[in-house]
């Protein structure tokens, strides 16, 4: 008996186009999903705020830490976004803050048009603080200096 008859058919049972076929589509499935697996973009996510406590004035800058931080991404606090968003690696950015009032105000992270992570004072669950998750804008107090001697 032949390998391939003269219909096509190899062993007399299946086609060989058909088989070829079959093959590709056994080895493409799990190629592709490797590949997404390699090639996807990582989402970023928010560590912490560094100095959450900040003294109202102009040229003010806070740093952040986290995860997959990418140079396109831009920084609310609540609804002002930070005038610019520097990155020193994947991991850190600083950010240039605009002339804000005082108060206290979440930290968002925007990639394009979505917000990708929020930091917040408390958790998802209502129970803890997190460190950080906030930056809080104080006004600064003018002391009138009182002279010594009369």
């Amino acid at each position: 008996m032949a390998l391939v008859d003269d219909r096509g058919r190899i062993a007399g049972r299946v086609n060989l186009i058909d088989a070829l076929a079959a093959i590709a589509i056994v080895l493409v499935i799990p190629l592709s999903y490797g590949a997404y697996l390699l090639f996807r973009t990582p989402p970023a996510k928010l560590a912490g705020v560094a100095p959450t406590t900040l003294y109202q004035g102009p040229n003010l800058r806070v740093g952040i830490n986290g995860r997959n931080l990418r140079p396109f991404m831009r920084v609310t606090f609540n609804d002002v976004q930070g005038r610019t968003f520097m990155i020193a690696s994947t991991t850190n950015a600083a950010i240039d803050l605009p002339d804000l009032p005082p108060g206290t105000y979440d930290v968002v992270l925007y990639d394009h048009m979505e917000e990708v992570d929020r930091l917040n004072a408390i958790d998802g669950h209502g129970h803890s603080e997190i460190t950080g998750g906030r930056i809080r804008c104080i006004q600064r107090v003018h002391q009138q200096r009182v002279p010594m001697f009369g």
